[in-house]
């Protein structure tokens, strides 16, 4: 709604020209068309309400002694979002390098796909199980080494289907096809995660800074929409390049939580905006320093 209301002063339209019909559709995730103002970039509201609404009974799942049910939705989503993305890749190059028919599972995925954007799912799914073994755990040499190889291996991967998509590792930066539904971005997210975990592994200084920054997730995607939005406006002709692109990237991050931090301590804006963290005072440990 705040999106909105920038939006329709900056262009300065009337707010008669919304109908009810349009509004409710807006907030329901379609476009607005006339005037025209995206909805898609709030895509993770959309996601998050989703799963918040079948969260009990997942957390019956997590909670019981046997899980075996939980394993198989994963097994479920996983097939219909990471396996099938990957396999009309594999197909299709195999057509491509050939000259063959290339066959993908697009009808069976959009047939019976459980669910939209399960790949989403999955990840919401695999965060406590991956929380639950290496978060503050004593890790094996082993463990570290997988791991290790995770990170390496899917960050290696992403890079070699961005060239086989586009031809080259330079240039205009282009989206790889399925980038959330790979099972490469699933193992470098797996792997980063472990490796940012590991007690040793990274001073403790640059680990207390990835934590500042994961706990500013949402505050970080609330605001990014009205950064970019300015930036396209001022900039409707950006140099093109990777390396422009992360460093817009690190910018708007930077940007997004000065913005939002001093919300996190005022608490009618804070609920209101749905920033985090939430700042209190441990009464215990204050009483137990007196």
């Amino acid at each position: 709604m705040i999106y909105l209301a920038v939006t329709l002063a900056f262009y300065q339209l009337d707010w008669s020209t919304v109908s009810f019909q349009m509004l409710f559709q807006y907030l329901c995730g379609d476009n607005l068309t006339d005037p025209y103002i995206p909805a898609e970039h709030f895509w993770y509201i959309y996601v998050l309400i989703r799963i918040y609404l079948i969260f009990p009974v997942l957390k019956v799942c997590y909670d019981s002694s046997n899980r075996s049910i939980l394993v198989f939705l994963m097994a479920i989503l996983f097939f219909f979002s990471f396996f099938t993305v990957d396999f009309n890749a594999v197909v299709g190059l195999i057509s491509r390098v050939f000259g063959i028919d290339s066959y993908s599972l697009d009808t069976l995925r959009g047939n019976l796909q459980p669910l939209n954007n399960c790949e989403y799912l999955f990840y919401f799914l695999i965060g406590p199980f991956l929380h639950e073994k290496l978060y503050e755990k004593k890790l094996s040499a082993r463990t570290k080494k997988t791991i290790l190889f995770s990170a390496l291996f899917g960050c290696g991967l992403l890079i070699l289907k961005r060239y086989l998509q586009v031809g080259v590792l330079s240039g205009e930066w282009v989206t790889i096809s399925g980038d959330y539904e790979r099972t490469a971005t699933l193992l470098a997210a797996i792997g980063l995660f472990g490796l940012a975990i590991f007690p040793k592994s990274i001073p403790l200084r640059l680990r207390q800074l990835l934590s500042f920054i994961s706990q500013r997730t949402m505050n970080i995607y609330v605001v990014h929409m009205f950064l970019a939005f300015w930036y396209s406006y001022s900039f409707p002709n950006p140099p093109a390049g990777a390396l422009v692109h992360l460093l817009r990237s690190l910018i708007i991050l930077v940007i997004a939580i000065v913005i939002t931090e001093p919300f996190t301590y005022i608490p009618g804006l804070r609920i209101v905006l749905g920033v985090k963290p939430v700042h209190r005072i441990n009464h215990n440990l204050h009483r137990d320093s007196k």
